[in-house]
C-alpha cells in the first residue's frame, strides 16, 4: 500500500513537470526536478536518476525552443552543441540496466526512460530538418517539395514513439509542431501549383492548430501574469506564425483573381493591407512608378497533372488538358487587364520557352530587349514553375537598381528565402 501511495505522488510530480515544459515553463521545472533530486540525493535509485534525467531536458528544450541550434556558430558558441546534448540525453535514457526493476516505481521510471529516449531521437530528427529548411534561405534551388517526405513521416510517426500518459503534453505539443510545419510546406506546394482549394483547407488547418497550442502557452501566462497581459510563446512558436502569415499573404496574391469575385475591390484591397506582407500594393506601386506595361506570374503547366485551372473546380468536371498559349496562365498581373490584351504576348511566352536554362538559376535575372520593337523584358524565377515578368514599352538598362532590387525582393519573399533565413537568427534575438 505505501508503495503505492509512493508511486501517486512521483506520477503526481511527472505529471506537474510534463505540463510545465509543454507550456514553456523550463525553468520553474529544472528548478522542481534539481530540488527533488537533492532531496533524495542519499539515495542511489533510479528515481534521483530521472531527476538528473529531467533537469538536462528542461534545459535542451529551452534551448531548442529559442531555436539556439541554428544560431551560427561564434567563439562563445560551439556548433551543434544542442544536437549533442539531446544525443547525450538520448543515450543516458538507455542506460537502465543497472537499477533494479522490482517496484512499481521503477518500472514506470524504466518505461518512461525508454520512451524519452525516442523522443530525443525524435527531436534530432526534427532539428535536421530544420536545417535543411534554413538552408533554402541561402540555396540556389528552391523546391519545397523535397522535404515534404521527411516532415510528414517525423509527423506520423511520432505517436507511437513515445505515448505513456504522462508524456501526453509533450507529445501534443511535438504533434503540433510537426502538423503546422507540414500543412504548411502542403499549402505553399499547392499554391506553386496554382491548386486553390488543397492551399486554403491547409492554411485553415495551421491556424487551427496555431490557435490550439497557444491556449498552453496562454494557460502558463493568465497564471503567472494575469489576463490583462500580453502572453509570450517560445521563438519557434513566433517563428511559425510569421510563416503562417507570410504564408497567407501569398495565397491572396497568387488567388487574387479568384478572391476579387467573391469581393468588392474596396473590401479586397482592405484584406490585401490587413497582411503581413500586401504585395499586391507593392506590385501595383513599382508598376505604376516604373512605368512598366506589365508586371505579371506566369505559370508554367505543361505536364502539370494537378492543374484545374483557378479557383475551385468540381473533381468530377472534365478538364482539358491545356496547350499552346493556355498551357502558360498569367495567375497575376499589373495593371489589372487580361494579359492577353497585349498584342505581342506570344513573343511573351516564347521568351519565357528559349531563356529557360537561365532561368532554371534562382538568382539570375533574365535581361532580354528587342530592338526591332524597342520592348524590354525581365524574367526571374519565382519557383519551379512560376515566373515574374516584366514588360516595358522602351528600352530599359540590365542593372536598373530599381528594377533589379525589385525583382530580387519580391521573388526571394515569395520563395520563403527571407522567412527560411529567419531562422538562422531568431534564437540570437
Amino acid at each position: 500500500m505505501a508503495d503505492v501511495l509512493a508511486t501517486n505522488r512521483e506520477e503526481n510530480f511527472l505529471q506537474t513537470y510534463f505540463n510545465g515544459l509543454a507550456q514553456s515553463s523550463f525553468d520553474k521545472c529544472k528548478d522542481a526536478v534539481d530540488k527533488e533530486r537533492d532531496t533524495n540525493k542519499n539515495q542511489n535509485g533510479i528515481w534521483p536518476y530521472l531527476m538528473g534525467t529531467l533537469s538536462q531536458l528542461a534545459t535542451t528544450e529551452k534551448s531548442y525552443m529559442a531555436l539556439l541550434f541554428l544560431v551560427p556558430k561564434s567563439f562563445l558558441r560551439k556548433e551543434n552543441s544542442l544536437k549533442s546534448a539531446y544525443d547525450t540525453l538520448r543515450m543516458e535514457c538507455k542506460r537502465t540496466e543497472e537499477f533494479s526493476k522490482t517496484t512499481q516505481l521503477d518500472l514506470l521510471v524504466v518505461h518512461l526512460l525508454g520512451q524519452l529516449a525516442q523522443f530525443a531521437s525524435a527531436r534530432l530528427e526534427l532539428m535536421e530538418f530544420y536545417e535543411k529548411l534554413s538552408a533554402f534561405g541561402s540555396s540556389k534551388q528552391n523546391n519545397l517539395e523535397e522535404l515534404l517526405p521527411q516532415i510528414h513521416n517525423l509527423s506520423q510517426t511520432s505517436d507511437i514513439k513515445f505515448h505513456h500518459p504522462l508524456m501526453e503534453p509533450l507529445k501534443s505539443s511535438f504533434a503540433y509542431e510537426c502538423e503546422i510545419l507540414t500543412h504548411l510546406l502542403d499549402a505553399n506546394v499547392e499554391m506553386a501549383s496554382w491548386n486553390y482549394l488543397p492551399a486554403l483547407l491547409k492554411i485553415n488547418e495551421t491556424q487551427a492548430k496555431l490557435d490550439t497550442w497557444a491556449k498552453i502557452f496562454q494557460l502558463k501566462e493568465t497564471r503567472r501574469l494575469g489576463l490583462f497581459k500580453t502572453p509570450t510563446s517560445p521563438q519557434l512558436f513566433q517563428w511559425l506564425i510569421k510563416f503562417k502569415c507570410l504564408s497567407v499573404s501569398k495565397f491572396t496574391l497568387y488567388f487574387y483573381e479568384v478572391l476579387s469575385k467573391y469581393s468588392t475591390p474596396q473590401d479586397l484591397k482592405t484584406l490585401c493591407a490587413k497582411q503581413s506582407l500586401d504585395y499586391v500594393n507593392l506590385i501595383q506601386a513599382f508598376q505604376r512608378k516604373a512605368d512598366a506595361r506589365a508586371v505579371s506570374l506566369i505559370l508554367d503547366v505543361n505536364g502539370l497533372e494537378s492543374f484545374r485551372g483557378p479557383g475551385y473546380v468540381h473533381p468530377n468536371k472534365p478538364i482539358d488538358t491545356p496547350k499552346g498559349l493556355d498551357s502558360y496562365p498569367c495567375i497575376f498581373t499589373s495593371p489589372d487587364k487580361s494579359i492577353r490584351e497585349i498584342p505581342y504576348w506570344p513573343s511573351v511566352i516564347m521568351t519565357l520557352a528559349d531563356r529557360i536554362q537561365d532561368l532554371s538559376n534562382y538568382e539570375k535575372l533574365v535581361y532580354v530587349f528587342d530592338h526591332r520593337a524597342q520592348r524590354t523584358y525581365f524574367l526571374q524565377r519565382v519557383e519551379p514553375r512560376l515566373t515574374l515578368v516584366l514588360i516595358f514599352e522602351s528600352k530599359r538598362l540590365e542593372k536598373e537598381s530599381y528594377i533589379v532590387s525589385f525583382m530580387n525582393e519580391i521573388t526571394q519573399q515569395l520563395r520563403g528565402t527571407r522567412i527560411f533565413n529567419c531562422l538562422k537568427g531568431t534564437g540570437s534575438s
